[in-house]
């Protein structure tokens, strides 16, 4: 079978095409599909220093509520005082004739709820943190359209675009 030379000539421009287009869209899926980050966007996963330092707090007082949860003890919310020289308090976490508020354990309440209060002020700058990350993952720059031929294709559409216009102006 002969081929004539303009038809080879055809056939090797088509093939070129065609690899230039599979190479193009190897690009893409790979723009889409990597592990790196978009154009103008920080690594996934990012955490700046401010969401550093807000976790550190946040566990930091967390850890203080923990152990000032573990300090209250319910069994002497009241207390009455114990006859004779020594002293000395009996507790109980039941109230009645003759028992009075324990300030030991008034005080130990309040400094629990001190500490929850700000173990949620900082759970909230952490999460404000997070959120600022987050949005500094987002890509700042467009992607690219996928309109048009590409330089794929024949005729004038096919990336060759249609010229210059020749008529001068008057």
């Amino acid at each position: 079978m002969k081929i004539k030379k303009s038809r080879l000539i055809e056939i090797i421009r088509e093939e070129i095409e065609e690899a230039k287009f599979r190479q193009s869209i190897r690009g893409m899926i790979r723009e889409f599909t990597t592990t790196g980050t978009a154009a103008g966007a920080k690594k996934s996963g990012y955490q700046s220093k401010t969401r550093k330092a807000a976790q550190t707090d946040y566990d930091t007082k967390s850890a203080d509520y923990d152990t000032k949860s573990a300090a209250v003890d319910a069994s002497k919310r009241y207390r009455r005082p114990v006859g004779g020289k020594g002293g000395g308090y009996t507790y109980s976490s039941t109230g009645g004739f003759g028992w009075g508020t324990n300030p030991d354990y008034t005080s130990q309440v309040s400094d629990r709820d001190t500490a929850e209060t700000e173990k949620d002020q900082a759970l909230t700058a952490r999460d404000a943190a997070r959120e600022a990350d987050l949005q500094a993952e987002v890509p700042t720059q467009e992607p690219p359209s996928g309109g048009g031929a590409g330089g794929f294709g024949k005729g004038k559409a096919a990336g060759k675009g249609k010229g210059k216009d020749k008529k001068k102006k008057n």
